[in-house]
């Protein structure tokens, strides 16, 4: 999946694109919702694994962010908006 993510799509192999599968599907889901509501217990001052896990999927450099190391108050800037 590292590997995968590192390469733009153009250039994934089959293999690569089966690995990041659900995590296309995720992002899908999040850019045709209008509305979006998590709602989640804390644990020890944290969120569960599970939305930990979801969150690692959603949150993709080029996909869903763009890194920004020329402006460290700005390092992530958001491309799903509204």
């Amino acid at each position: 999946m590292i590997a995968a993510l590192a390469k733009p799509a153009e250039l994934r192999t089959e293999v690569e694109a089966n690995e990041l599968k659900i995590s296309d599907q995720f992002i899908a889901e999040i850019k045709a919702a209008d509305v979006i509501v998590l709602g989640t217990p804390m644990f020890n001052w944290s969120i569960p694994s599970a939305l930990n896990a979801y969150l690692d999927q959603v949150i993709r450099a080029n996909e869903t962010v763009k890194m920004r190391p020329d402006d460290p108050q700005k390092l992530l800037q958001g491309f799903i908006k509204g």
